[in-house]
Formats: C-alpha cells, structure tokens, sequence
C-alpha cells in the first residue's frame, strides 16, 4: 500500500510541476508571484533557439541613380537562402550571407535603440560594411550613385506593410576615385 501512496504523490508532484511549467510559458502577470517564489528555478520557461526568437525579417535593398538623374527600382540583395539537400556539406556563399545579415541587423538594432543615431550610423563599422559590400560587389553598368534601405518585415508571407529602417543618403560608386579626387584637389 504505501508502494502505491508514494506512486501517486510522485505523479502528483510531476503534475503540478508540469502544469506550473505550461502556465509559465503563457508569462501571465499574476504568475509572477509563484515565479518569485521559485527558489531553485525549478519551473521552466523555454524559449526555443533565443531567450526571445526573432519576429520580423530584415531585407537589404538598394537602387542606383543613373547619370542623367533617373532612379532605378529597388532591387533586395538576397542575404537567405532557400536550402538544398547538399547545403549542409557544400554552402560557399553562407558566410556572407550571414554576416550581411547579422550586420543589417545590427545596424537595425543601433537605430532602434535610439532614433536620434540614425544620423550617426552612417559613420558606424556596420553602416560601412554594407555599404562597401553593395558598391564593390554588386557592379552597376550605367549607376553612378547607390542608395539602400534597409527593411524589416513580420511574418513568413511578409504580411502588411515594410518598415523602412534606415534608407541612406546616394552614395558614389567609385569611392577608390572620388577619395583620390578629393586629396587631388586638398593637396
């Protein structure tokens, strides 16, 4: 008998402690006292892959003015990628990719963490690895100055409506010559 008492106030234990791990994860306000007196952090909150998982994508894109002052289209620079059964042995371009990405996002999280930087970003690491990445490595024929943006989007489907970021001012596209012009004419 008492092999069967101790049965059930184990699995009434487990219960309990199940159930105070399921309403935890819903982080109702009036839990918070059981949470506090959770002295050995016993109940569990789980969040998968980041202590609180992205919800929004971002996109890097940009567009070129042309020499006789028209603006292309926006054009999004792929930083994901949809993977193939071979991505996991063979993924050359991933690196860059993920460092477009990770960049973009951090530039996304300088301006949100105080708007009044987004004048100063341009002068940020991030803000000029983009922009050396969109000017060197996606060669324009006919552009001679390059803007880009960059957007976040919520959900899968990208529903509703972009939220611009950040958007640059037009850049050069030949930053080698117009540096070398500029110590031309100082010198």
């Amino acid at each position: 008998m008492s092999t069967i008492l101790l049965h059930t106030v184990v699995a009434l234990i487990l219960l309990a402690w199940f159930v105070l791990s399921v309403i935890n994860q819903f982080q109702f306000p009036w839990f918070n006292r059981v949470i506090a007196s959770d002295l050995f952090s016993l109940i569990p909150y789980w969040t998968f892959f980041a202590p609180s998982p992205g919800r929004t994508d971002y996109h890097l894109i940009y567009r070129d003015r042309l020499p006789d002052g028209s603006i292309t289209d926006w054009i999004e620079v792929d930083i994901t990628q949809s993977r193939n059964f071979i991505s996991f042995v063979w993924n050359p371009g991933k690196r860059s990719r993920k460092v477009l990405s990770d960049v973009a996002q951090s530039v996304a999280r300088l301006v949100r963490l105080d708007p009044r930087l987004a004048d100063t970003v341009v002068i940020s690491y991030q803000y000029l690895l983009i922009l050396n990445y969109l000017t060197k490595t996606i060669r324009s024929q006919r552009g001679v100055q390059r803007q880009f943006a960059i957007v976040e989007t919520a959900g899968y489907f990208r529903e509703g409506m972009p939220n611009v970021v950040l958007r640059s001012d037009f850049h050069g596209m030949d930053l080698e010559n117009a540096f070398e012009e500029k110590v031309r004419v100082s010198a």
